[in-house]
């Protein structure tokens, strides 16, 4: 009996262990453009990633490069791609097929210019944090009044941030909860 207790405790802490791994051993990366209504959507939708586990870099991007740098799996994540239908890169990437439109950000209706693009590879390595991603949805108008509060007001994004996921736990931990059960969907 007790060879297999300890066979049964290796076999779960191998898989605890291997699990772990899987989801930290390296950073997702979420594309950061200029707009401070866009940076506010990288830090929520990083830090929500964090909360489920995984680790985060936030990559300086211009929005003219964007496509292509997610598309070579350089870049991960955009959390708020803005008029994709009219881009021409954008066209070009998502023909190659490495790009996933995960639809869109905002909860508003008729605002779909406001996109969740992710390298298709992310499908594959964190399969969990696309289970987030395809969760994810803010208000514009909490992003509106977030980079107004960094803009006009002079306040931190990340006093901003925090301010909101504070008080937004709620929304924004079905989208852990989501990214964590994704094995049992």
């Amino acid at each position: 009996m007790m060879p297999y207790l300890r066979a049964v405790i290796l076999t779960v802490s191998f898989l605890v262990a291997a699990a772990t791994d899987t989801v930290s051993a390296e950073a997702i990366r979420i594309a950061v453009n200029e707009a401070t209504s866009q940076r506010v959507i990288a830090r929520i939708t990083g830090e929500a990633l964090k909360e489920a586990g995984f680790a985060v870099e936030y990559v300086n991007v211009p929005a003219a490069t964007q496509y292509s740098m997610i598309a070579s799996g350089d870049v991960h994540i955009q959390p708020d791609a803005t008029n994709v239908t009219d881009n021409p890169d954008y066209q070009v990437a998502f023909a190659t097929g490495r790009i996933v439109d995960m639809g869109q950000r905002a909860t508003e209706k008729g605002d779909s210019k406001s996109r969740k693009i992710m390298w298709t590879g992310v499908n594959g390595k964190w399969p969990g944090a696309a289970k987030l991603l395809r969760n994810m949805t803010l208000p514009t108008g909490d992003q509106i009044e977030m980079a107004t509060a960094i803009d006009d007001q002079g306040r931190g994004i990340d006093e901003v941030v925090t301010e909101w996921m504070i008080a937004n736990s709620k929304r924004w931990k079905f989208w852990t909860a989501a990214s964590t059960n994704w094995m049992k969907q």
